[in-house]
């Protein structure tokens, strides 16, 4: 699956999963996350999220049939 998906979604992925290990800690190994770590949290999904309503959908490029 990995080779179909766009490198831009990919890397979109890539960055939100910090926020979600910080998340999984927090609810299964019930760690203490400071305010800071909270704010952090959200500005990555933020980002992402407006990465990813930004982006535009490319149309692969047509090959000739030889």
């Amino acid at each position: 699956a990995l080779t179909r998906l766009p490198a831009r979604t990919f890397g979109t992925l890539m960055s939100i999963e910090p926020a979600f290990g910080a998340l999984s800690g927090l609810f299964f190994l019930q760690e203490y996350l400071s305010l800071a770590q909270w704010l952090a949290i959200a500005c990555i999904i933020l980002a992402s999220v407006g990465a990813t309503l930004t982006m535009r959908s490319q149309s692969k490029p047509i090959i000739a049939a030889d």
